[in-house]
């Protein structure tokens, strides 16, 4: 099987490790290859552009792991492509007509946005649970956050870091609509993308009648990435849930689910994903989760348990992010940089500062 990365920079390297951890796992070789603006020094094929790359290297599947802003012109260069497409968020930039997304991917043979935090055992075990009980949503409230201060990497801003939680609550929640109510936030120039990237975020909305609340950021100084989750089941009690990613440690993803009498409360489920031994780099197990899946699909003909991250989410994700892009003009602004050199963390910064 071929695997075409198309961008071999922190994402493709990500994805390039999680192909290499599964690849024994089958009887068949996983080849991979790249392209990229300028070749590295790894020891795989490199092909200068797209086009020759899916000329004389016909990949199975095709990573989409660039920047931001470059998805748009990555998707009008594979429009005809027949393989299975697995696209890094968000799915593009604000200024790409989405109405031509269709078209461009409509040959693909498959497509799955790389929403890991789907991939992640706490949040299917929550979804699980939710669907099996039957659960209705009452009220969800997150917080999403992280520090891109100093960054390197370009970016579209928050919607790059809000579109987890948007999706989570949508996809836990039997993939109901989520409709924006209220967006306000902050643009600055804390990315080397511009001097009023939106950095941060705030929504008020509604999904299935349930209010919505949230704040995102990529200017807080620690990380910290929850949801909270109030539901009601068939009996008309309250359930009470927190989902965690990567809180308080990396790599730590946690679920809590409980109730409450007049005298105490009732656990129903807790999970830590620390509290379990995993062979491997955890900081690629979510990354390996989802190219698994792939694999297994492209290879075998076996469908995943959790549906894929689909070009209709992308698309309806996108449409969110969209609007909260719209409302940047009236965003509070900051600025960050008032020496004539600013300071750039580079690769070498590693994970726990750029992940």
């Amino acid at each position: 099987m071929k695997v075409l990365i198309i961008g071999m920079g922190f994402s493709g390297k990500m994805f390039l490790e999680a192909f290499h951890k599964i690849s024994h796992l089958y009887n068949l070789d996983i080849n991979i290859a790249y392209t990229s603006r300028t070749k590295k020094n790894i020891d795989l094929i490199y092909y200068p552009s797209v086009n020759s790359s899916l000329r004389l290297f016909n990949p199975e599947i095709l990573v989409i792991s660039v920047n931001d802003e470059n998805h748009g012109e990555i998707l009008s260069s594979i429009k005809n492509y027949r393989g299975f497409i697995i696209c890094e968020k968000p799915f593009v930039d604000p200024n790409f007509e989405l109405s031509k997304a269709r078209d461009l991917l409509g040959a693909a043979s498959g497509f799955c946005l790389n929403m890991v935090a789907r991939y992640s055992q706490a949040a299917r075990l929550l979804k699980t649970y939710v669907n099996e009980n039957n659960l209705k949503l009452i009220r969800a409230n997150f917080l999403w956050k992280k520090n891109r201060i100093n960054d390197y990497r370009p970016t579209t801003g928050i919607i790059s870091e809000i579109i987890h939680p948007l999706d989570l609550i949508q996809w836990i929640n039997l993939d109901y609509s989520l409709n924006l109510n209220y967006i306000q936030g902050i643009k600055s120039d804390y990315s080397i993308s511009g001097d009023e990237i939106p950095d941060s975020t705030f929504i008020i909305g509604e999904i299935n009648g349930a209010v919505v609340t949230g704040y995102s950021s990529f200017v807080n100084l620690f990380r910290r990435r929850e949801l909270d989750f109030v539901f009601q089941d068939i009996h008309n009690k309250l359930i009470f849930s927190q989902l965690a990613f990567d809180t308080p440690n990396w790599y730590e993803d946690s679920v809590r689910i409980w109730t409450e009498t007049s005298i105490k409360t009732e656990e129903i489920l807790y999970f830590n994903s620390l509290a379990h031994e995993y062979n491997g780099d955890r900081k690629i197990e979510r990354v390996v989760n989802v190219v698994k899946d792939i694999t297994d699909f492209i290879m075998m003909g076996k469908e995943p348990i959790f549906n894929f991250p689909t070009l209709e989410d992308a698309i309806r994700l996108q449409k969110l992010l969209n609007e909260i892009d719209s409302k940047k003009p009236k965003f509070y602004k900051v600025k960050y940089n008032f020496s004539k050199e600013r300071i750039l963390l580079s690769e070498k910064s590693g994970f726990g500062r750029l992940g």
